[in-house]
């Protein structure tokens, strides 16, 4: 076990010098597809190992989640959380609902005058 844990280490420490030295931008491309398959943009996904692993991936990834989480978020707490992730991902702030509902529940109908 130990063994198979230092060769996983050393193998993810030097894939990503393996594919830009030995791969010209076709296989580069290919080899991008094949793990964006094979591995999710999870938050925790590296963009250095994983060349696939944008931020934009890693938006379009949570993207699901944070919407049935934050549209309307279950308590007003979260809503600087949900703030935060529609900020990191620019490509969905306009579908971002949360904050308009929440003033409108705190508001309670009022109309700001000026």
């Amino acid at each position: 076990m130990i063994v198979f844990g230092r060769l996983l280490q050393l193998v993810t420490f030097l894939l990503p010098a393996i594919v830009d030295s030995f791969y010209s931008d076709d296989r580069r491309m290919l080899f991008t597809h094949y793990m964006a398959r094979h591995q999710p943009c999870s938050a925790n996904c590296d963009e250095r190992i994983f060349p696939h692993c944008t931020q934009s991936c890693k938006c379009d990834y949570d993207y699901p989640r944070v919407q049935r989480f934050c549209n309307p978020p279950p308590l007003p707490l979260f809503l600087n959380t949900c703030r935060l992730w529609y900020n990191q991902c620019p490509k969905y702030e306009r579908y971002h609902y949360a904050s308009q509902y929440i003033y409108s529940k705190a508001e309670k109908g009022k109309v700001l005058r000026m």
